[in-house]
């Protein structure tokens, strides 16, 4: 609790109670698909709200969409249960149970259920918040030279990924910190108005893999469809192929969040290591 601030809690519980409410909602629009992504918003939502409070650490941006998430995702479980607990009692499908024991067991069923909603708010809800830190510390801090080299080093790494990973799969995490090396390079050759400190390269990396983890998803799910589409349309037929591609397509899309995840955490070690190894050489000269 001690990290918990007082003006932390009003963005958490607005930003939390909003997108646990929009959750709902897009459940009876869209059904069950992509649902989960809105979470993003509330750290997202959050993340907004605390620069009003004029809250700055990072600790207090990761910490309010851990919570603005976990809110969300509660939010979103207690009025789907009592959405379904009310549509039981009026159409008299709610069952009967003859003990205690049954009784105590559907009450344990709903609290499990109640852990998916809440592991995807908080997971969605931390990444909305990192994003949002990352581009808002790109924007305030204006570095001439960063945007470019964040969007450059973001675009090349994530059509150099999609064209390595064919072959090298098994070294995907390690290719993931091109992005970070490419934009930290330019980084380095962009002498103006840089002081080129350590947060300046983690956040400038941590954006350029967001961008492109993007840009693998979108060339990845090209590649995968395009693919599947060749192979079965040999053996399969058309209403097998639409189905095989509702499911990779799903697949993909629920993938969306841990491509930029990666991305992010791997372009901001590679822009880091690439300042210490540079730094060492030129030490050594």
């Amino acid at each position: 609790m001690q990290y918990i601030n007082d003006r932390m809690i009003k963005p958490v519980i607005i930003g939390g109670f909003i997108m646990g409410v929009l959750v709902f909602i897009l459940r009876w629009i869209e059904g069950d698909r992509y649902y989960y992504i809105l979470y993003i918003l509330s750290g997202i939502i959050t993340a907004h709200l605390l620069t009003q409070e004029y809250l700055s650490r990072d600790r207090d941006y990761l910490i309010s969409g851990v919570l603005s998430g976990g809110v969300a995702g509660f939010v979103s479980w207690l009025l789907i249960t009592v959405y379904y607990v009310l549509d039981a009692l009026v159409h008299e499908r709610l069952p009967i149970y003859s003990s205690l024991m049954d009784f105590v067991l559907f009450v344990i069923f709903l609290l499990i259920y109640s852990l998916t909603p809440l592991l995807l708010g908080v997971t969605f809800g931390t990444i909305g918040a990192i994003l949002y830190r990352i581009v808002e510390g790109i924007i305030k801090n204006k570095k001439d030279g960063m945007a470019k080299a964040v969007l450059i080093g973001g675009v090349v790494g994530g059509v150099l990924l999609s064209i390595f990973t064919i072959g090298l799969l098994e070294c995907y995490c390690l290719l993931c910190i091109l992005p970070g090396v490419i934009t930290a390079h330019l980084m380095t050759e962009e002498k103006k108005g840089f002081n080129q400190t350590d947060k300046d390269y983690i956040i400038s990396g941590g954006f350029s893999g967001c961008i492109a983890g993007l840009i693998n998803w979108g060339l990845d799910t090209l590649i995968i469809l395009i693919d599947g589409i060749l192979s079965m349309a040999n053996y399969r037929s058309p209403d097998e192929i639409s189905m095989e591609i509702a499911i990779a397509t799903d697949w993909l899309m629920m993938n969306i969040p841990l491509y930029i995840l990666i991305g992010a955490i791997s372009g901001s070690i590679g822009s880091i290591l690439y300042k210490k190894v540079r730094s060492k050489i030129i030490i050594k000269k």
